[in-house]
């Protein structure tokens, strides 16, 4: 998979004003809780690998488009001769630049949602042509409080997947939200908000939601003055 998604990012690398390898996002923006590292074919989302590709866009804009090259000659230059997974060269490369694995994916789900009509150009360059997350309004968007079951089901992410999940303010927006998260007990999570400002010009503040020491439960109270809806990337 990194294969593919390298090659789509270089091409945007060298040829920048060549639109061609964005027409294979959508899918990509249509099923994030696909794992980041599948690929399409197997999973029925033809062309994900290449959507993948936004890790190297992030990875670039970031550290710059060296650490691309030092993920893939950390894939081959282990002293014991272990050969590591694409992954595994991430952790050393991300250790290497003092980040992680954890905190490089938290920023990644979060830059995500913020694309096509989301876009505040302060993320991805080119955020405004890439397509808009997914986030069904059936099982994800909430208006309605307390929020009956709102599981991640039938989206439930994979590793390095994530899913977004919308509560909308009350008519009038008064009060606080109250987000309980409670992630099945086979998993480690990561979990986060994204307060949205209401107005012409939204603005998009991230917001932790600390979990206990298994990775699996926290919770944290927003104040819905001024707010047009609140996700949760989880």
């Amino acid at each position: 998979w990194y294969s593919e998604a390298t090659s789509a990012w270089g091409e945007k690398e060298v040829v920048p004003g060549i639109d061609a390898i964005l027409e294979r996002l959508p899918g990509w923006f249509e099923y994030p809780e696909t794992a980041l590292d599948a690929y399409g074919a197997e999973m029925g989302h033809e062309e994900h690998e290449y959507g993948s590709m936004l890790l190297n866009v992030l990875l670039t804009a970031k550290y710059g488009p060296a650490t691309v090259r030092r993920v893939w000659e950390s894939l081959s230059r282990q002293p014991d001769g272990t050969d590591l997974t694409s992954i595994q060269a991430l952790d050393v490369v991300l250790n290497e630049v003092g980040s992680s694995r954890p905190a490089l994916m938290r920023e990644f789900f979060v830059w995500n949602y913020l694309t096509g009509p989301n876009a505040d150009g302060r993320h991805y360059p080119e955020a405004a042509k890439y397509p808009e997350m997914f986030v069904s309004k059936e099982n994800h968007t909430h208006a309605t409080y307390p929020a009956q079951n709102p599981s991640p089901l039938p989206y439930r992410p994979a590793h390095l997947g994530s899913n977004y999940i919308a509560f909308l303010p009350p008519s009038p927006a008064e009060g606080a939200l109250k987000v309980e998260f409670d992630g099945q007990d086979d998993a480690q999570w990561s979990a986060q908000l994204i307060a949205v400002t209401a107005g012409a010009s939204p603005g998009y503040v991230p917001l932790t939601l600390a979990l206990d020491g298994a990775g699996q439960a926290g919770s944290r109270t927003v104040d819905w003055a001024g707010l047009s809806r609140v996700i949760l990337v989880a």
